[in-house]
């Protein structure tokens, strides 16, 4: 008889036709590869090198801060992120006063991002005064680091890096980064190699089956073949079984 034909291992099916979606798999790697030539063409000293850090995902951040005004002033927030004025008194994202002189605002900002900031309060006489001391800095959770529907709360106060310990924190924070996109595309191209193999093994099963099907097909010809040859040989003997009697 032929033999059982080669079954591959369970799930195998499924787990091709999980791979057959190369389109996303390349699309992954693309973003990848552009992340990675802007990462290495940055220079950390530029005031939107941290553009490059963070994902597409946004996380909902509300920043808090105690700070009491006097009558007609009111608290910004600004920073190095467009949402945040870019720097810019006048494009500052204004804030909301709360009992107790506590103030707050928020915002979406890329889940993964490195963000520099300041409290700016601006006079009754239209006047700004920046908050002293250095830079603010917050580093957002990656994107699969935050819980759905969530919220990243900031308590502050009035206190901040020096610029020299900013361009070095940036410094690393890019390099960290560029260690995480390779990791990134490390991973594609073991997706990469998983589905290449998954197809092969398929392609494999597949020749098996067909040739265990051409085997037992040929086993049945000549199964065939035999009993007809069989058959004539019986018939031939009966015949000169029939002469010889008469």
């Amino acid at each position: 008889p032929a033999p059982a034909l080669v079954q591959g291992p369970p799930g195998l099916d499924r787990q091709v036709a999980q791979h057959q979606g190369g389109g996303s798999l390349e699309r992954e790697r693309m973003e990848i590869m552009e992340k990675a030539n802007k990462l290495a063409n940055i220079n950390p000293n530029d005031p939107k090198a941290l553009e490059a850090i963070g994902s597409k995902v946004q996380c909902r951040v509300q920043f808090r801060i105690g700070y009491q005004t006097q009558v007609g002033e009111d608290l910004f927030i600004v920073g190095s992120h467009k949402k945040m004025g870019e720097w810019n008194q006048h494009h500052a994202l204004p804030m909301q006063w709360s009992d107790g002189g506590n103030w707050f605002t928020d915002l979406e900002l890329p889940a993964g991002g490195v963000v520099f900031y300041k409290y700016v309060v601006k006079q009754s006489n239209g006047a700004y005064r920046w908050q002293e001391g250095a830079n603010n800095l917050l580093v957002l959770p990656d994107e699969w680091d935050i819980p759905k529907d969530s919220m990243f709360v900031v308590d502050d106060n009035f206190s901040g890096l020096s610029r020299s310990s900013q361009n070095m924190l940036a410094s690393k924070v890019i390099s960290y980064e560029k260690e995480i996109v390779q990791l990134r595309l490390e991973t594609v191209k073991a997706k990469e190699m998983t589905k290449a193999s998954l197809k092969e093994l398929l392609l494999t099963r597949e020749e098996l089956e067909d040739a265990n099907s051409k085997l037992d097909h040929y086993e049945r010809n000549v199964a065939t073949v035999i009993a007809s040859m069989q058959h004539q040989q019986d018939e031939a003997n009966g015949a000169r079984y029939g002469e010889n009697a008469r």
